[in-house]
């Protein structure tokens, strides 16, 4: 029976990815269905299957949690039409009724694997709104699977029959890498105008990364990409280290209302995982506050 998640939030709202199988893998790595290349989404991330007559949402022990209608997920729960389901900064919803749209272009998962085109304009989920995306529309240097809009007319081209599309830039892709590059020097260099830039600057660089790869002849421009990297990690390790210890301070003279609020602006400044693992580490911490007396 076929399956629908649609593009739910910001930028190219009512995408529509079409499903024929009975269970969808949702993660980073290329052997998922639905493919998302962005640093808040894990290897493999969650996965929607059929039990019995119920779709079922498991989180496959991500990092960063999978969230149905706004709660992390601590065990499988059932799905219903017009749920909402956030993996990493991506939202989507959920449509298990996609048969209704008869004019729609049917492909098979592996067909439908491309799931997003450029993830930063999504991160609703986690940025206060009116804050700028963080990836610009279609360019040069970024692979889009097929998707349908809600109108049922098919929007992208199709992909082959049996690949395994993704978002994100190719491999050997120069024009794609300086695209990358600098959209993260822009993002560098506007760092005080939105916290969560430095992040933003950071993924544009790991994208401009990948696409070098096996580009042999660019090898001055991939280690002065290199260099951007470890110096954006050092200062994303630093603006971590500044976050918790100010949260940690507030916590230890009481005030924990403070303490929290630290926390949560390190939430913002960290919409997907980074080396330092600050996310993570903030979230543990306010989990245990909130836990507590």
């Amino acid at each position: 029976m076929a399956a629908a998640l649609i593009i739910a939030s910001a930028r190219h709202r009512g995408r529509r990815y079409r499903f024929e199988t009975g269970s969808i893998s949702i993660g980073r790595c290329a052997g998922n269905d639905l493919v998302l290349n962005d640093a808040g989404v894990s290897r493999v991330h969650a996965r929607l299957h059929r039990q019995g007559g119920q779709w079922m949402l498991s989180d496959c022990g991500s990092a960063n949690g999978t969230a149905l209608n706004g709660t992390v997920l601590d065990a499988a729960r059932p799905l219903h039409s017009g749920d909402r389901i956030r993996v990493g900064p991506i939202v989507f919803r959920f449509d298990p009724g996609s048969a209704s749209h008869p004019e729609a272009r049917r492909f098979s998962a592996a067909a439908c694997a491309a799931a997003l085109l450029l993830l930063g304009a999504a991160y609703e989920a986690f940025a206060r709104p009116g804050l700028p995306a963080s990836r610009p529309q279609a360019q040069a240097g970024w692979t889009v699977g097929p998707a349908s809009g809600d109108d049922g007319r098919a929007q992208t081209g199709a992909a082959p029959a049996g690949a395994v599309a993704q978002v994100g830039p190719r491999a050997g892709d120069v024009e794609g890498a300086r695209v990358a590059y600098q959209r993260a020097r822009r993002k560098l260099d506007e760092r005080r105008i939105a916290p969560r830039n430095l992040f933003d600057a950071w993924t544009a660089l790991i994208d401009a990364r990948a696409a070098l790869d096996g580009a042999t002849r660019e090898s001055a421009f991939a280690a002065e990409v290199a260099q951007s990297i470890r110096l954006c990690e050092q200062d994303l390790a630093r603006e971590c280290s500044r976050l918790l210890f100010a949260a940690a301070r507030l916590e230890r003279y009481g005030d924990k209302e403070q303490a929290l609020e630290a926390l949560r602006e390190a939430l913002l400044r960290f919409p997907g995982e980074d080396p330092s693992s600050c996310r993570r580490k903030a979230q543990e911490r306010i989990a245990a506050m909130e836990e507590s007396p």
